[in-house]
């Protein structure tokens, strides 16, 4: 999630990584889903019950936003994803 935040192309984590696409687009809905409850101000543990993730996750979420918001290289992507219906597909990949 960082290296998207950052500007990389999500095919290329996927395969950097050996994770599916499937996978990383899993995991920027979870991320987007902790930082959009964060931002308006929901506990922790609301989060988890609404979520389903763990504590740990959402603190490393929480953290990684907090991160995108005071980097302005990562900025506005992180706008641009809190912004959307549903985090982007990879290029190639299901929409």
């Amino acid at each position: 999630i960082e290296r998207y935040l950052a500007g990389e192309d999500l095919t290329h984590i996927s395969r950097s990584m050996n994770h599916g696409l499937e996978s990383m687009e899993r995991y920027l809905r979870a991320f987007r889903q902790v930082a959009l409850m964060t931002r308006e101000g929901l506990s922790p543990d609301f989060i988890r019950k609404a979520s389903r993730l763990s504590l740990n996750l959402i603190a490393q979420y929480q953290a990684l936003y907090e991160q995108a918001c005071d980097d302005p290289a990562m900025q506005a992507r992180l706008n641009d994803l809190l912004s959307l219906d549903r985090p982007p597909a990879a290029k190639g990949g299901r929409s």
